[in-house]
């Protein structure tokens, strides 16, 4: 920013002693540097609030990741907060399927829709063949952002995705890829209806932290579905065992049985967890311990 020169002045009446001014007495003193400081203060305050206000939504985000198992509410709800921040007009996340080389919409908040997960539905899914140049930026880890209305730069691919702003209504875009264990899984996608919109450093910075939280959820949900199909798989060996098994409780109880110890019994195995299992298995007699 450009300061003029700002000079402050003082004046100060001599009298004789008659009371009659007989000089005046002025000073002055240039105080553009003090200007130029108090402005840099006010900027750098305004920079520490945006963080501060950006860390309470990082935490939030956080915070509904570690409360929630659910993949899909948790992302809507980290582009809502995200979005909301952002005074975004939309925030969209896209998953990329290597075998059909698509774009597939995953995640979606909007402030007129306000998250709805069936409104993800309505987005298309496109190519990457069609914006080849895009796309080999986003798996080189590099920002993109685009503005309707920029000038210089007849590139085809870069004019259909002023269409598609245009469309939608939108002024700018701001896309970042997602990466899921040293690959290529997506990118995020913020999207804003006013023109001139500039990507200061606190935007970009809350731009990536989002990209950061929805890696960590990723790789939740590697696990959590890991973990499902193990327990699967366990529950198939137990019911497909021919050997008939009992798993019992600290206090000797029966918890679980599986179906050849129902064949074995006679009984199902609601009967066998709810009686002492020398009932089922030992005719009755209580075994010595």
């Amino acid at each position: 920013m450009l300061f003029r020169s700002r000079i402050l002045i003082s004046a100060q009446p001599i009298f004789d002693r008659g009371g009659n001014i007989i000089y005046v007495l002025e000073s002055g003193f240039d105080i553009t540097d003090l200007r130029m400081q108090q402005e840099k203060l006010r900027k750098h305050n305004e920079q520490m609030n945006a963080y501060l206000q950006q860390d309470v939504t990082v935490n939030a985000c956080l915070e509904m990741l570690a409360l929630n198992s659910d993949f899909h509410f948790v992302l809507n709800e980290i582009l809502r907060r995200i979005g909301q921040q952002l005074q975004a007009g939309s925030c969209e996340v896209f998953r990329h399927d290597p075998e059909k080389a698509l774009l597939l919409p995953e995640g979606y908040w909007s402030p007129q829709e306000n998250g709805d997960n069936g409104s993800c539905s309505r987005l298309e899914a496109f190519s990457e063949r069609d914006y080849p140049e895009i796309f080999r930026k986003l798996k080189n880890r590099e920002m993109i952002t685009i503005h309707l209305n920029e000038e210089g730069n007849k590139d085809p691919e870069l004019n259909k995705i002023r269409t598609y702003l245009e469309q939608r209504g939108m002024q700018s875009i701001c896309c970042v890829s997602i990466g899921f264990r040293g690959n290529f899984w997506g990118y995020i996608e913020v999207e804003f209806n006013m023109s001139g919109k500039s990507f200061d450093e606190a935007e970009v910075r809350l731009i990536f932290a989002a990209v950061r939280i929805i890696e960590i959820l990723l790789e939740r949900e590697s696990q959590r579905i890991k973990l499902t199909r193990s327990e699967t798989e366990k529950n198939m060996i137990w019911e497909l065992m021919t050997v008939p098994l009992v798993l019992f409780s600290a206090d000797r109880r029966p918890m679980r049985v599986n179906p050849a110890a129902e064949r074995l019994t006679g009984l199902s195995a609601s009967r066998i967890l709810e009686q002492p299992c020398s009932k089922s298995f030992c005719m009755g007699n209580i075994p010595e311990d």
